[in-house]
């Protein structure tokens, strides 16, 4: 298989990245114009998905699979990335860096030179300048668990993504090579695409509030709460609330009764609607008419 990854958007606070991949005997002759296997909307590709990774909490926000055309349920765990994105990484001490040739006999000098991966650069090899770095993968029930890894960056251009890869075990090393690199590339795509928040559940009424329960995906931090009157005046008005968030995606909105006393009127029905402030688009609709009696 062959996959591109892509920078598709990148923040202080978070990075979208697309991931596009195929056979290589099907991808392979689009090698040095990947811009035009794009633009031809990848031709033999058998995955199209984008990623979006939270650096404040090193967490895999969301995947959309373009191939799909469906959100996919993944955690961090299942992609790879979002995990060694966050993981410290040390230089590795020249006397312990991989070496071209046989070692010296023992007691004398080494004057091997250092081994690195080729380097292409939009489809031509070019000089580089290497840095190794190596990590441990965190203890989980993956493969990877506590398996020592090396990454090799090139420190001449700066470019994000490593050039080489190498997974160490006691079997043996499993490496993972950059075939091809470079910069200025524009997806076929034009924006990543968000859910909208859902009601789970109509309105709870508990002994001082009302309570909401909401699916929402965590790249909604923020959200405005709108009553509306079904007479024939059809008033919004914005309603206070207090929020919590339990488990990765559920939201529980709590208003109090008191504060609506000066709001509503008695024997008026009202729908709700929430918007997140991130994106008024996509927001969450309880049509079922809610009686104030109170």
């Amino acid at each position: 298989m062959i996959t591109l990854l892509h920078i598709f958007s990148l923040s202080d606070e978070r990075l979208i990245l697309e991931e596009i991949s195929a056979p290589s005997e099907r991808a392979s002759k689009f090698q040095g114009s990947w811009q035009k296997w794009i633009e031809e909307k990848a031709p033999g590709h058998t995955s199209w998905v984008m990623h979006e990774i939270d650096f404040e909490n090193d967490e895999l926000l969301e995947s959309f699979s373009f191939s799909r055309s469906a959100w996919l349920q993944l955690n961090s765990q299942d992609f790879i990335l979002s995990t060694l994105l966050t993981l410290p990484l040390k230089p590795v001490p020249d006397e312990r860096r991989r070496k071209i040739g046989p070692p010296p006999p023992h007691g004398e000098r080494d004057h091997r030179s250092f081994w690195t991966p080729p380097v292409y650069f939009e489809g031509k090899k070019t000089s580089s300048a290497l840095a190794v770095y190596y990590t441990y993968w965190p203890k989980d029930e993956t493969e990877l668990s506590q398996k020592k890894i090396e990454i090799y960056f090139d420190t001449k251009t700066n470019f994000p993504f490593p050039y080489w890869i190498q997974v160490s075990s006691g079997h043996g090393t499993l490496p993972l090579q950059v075939i091809d690199s470079g910069k200025g590339l524009t997806s076929y795509y034009s924006f990543f695409p968000r859910r909208n928040p859902e009601f789970v559940k109509g309105v709870e009424r508990l002994p001082n509030t009302l309570r909401f329960t909401l699916k929402c995906p965590k790249y909604y931090d923020e959200f405005i709460l709108y009553a509306i009157d079904t007479s024939e005046n059809k008033t919004i008005l914005p309603i206070p609330f207090h929020v919590q968030r339990e488990g990765q995606e559920l939201v529980i909105l709590d208003v109090h009764k008191q504060d609506l006393k000066d709001l509503f009127q008695k024997d008026h029905a009202y729908s709700w609607l929430l918007m997140p402030k991130e994106n008024a688009d996509h927001y969450a609709e309880i049509k079922e008419p809610f009686l104030w009696s109170y």
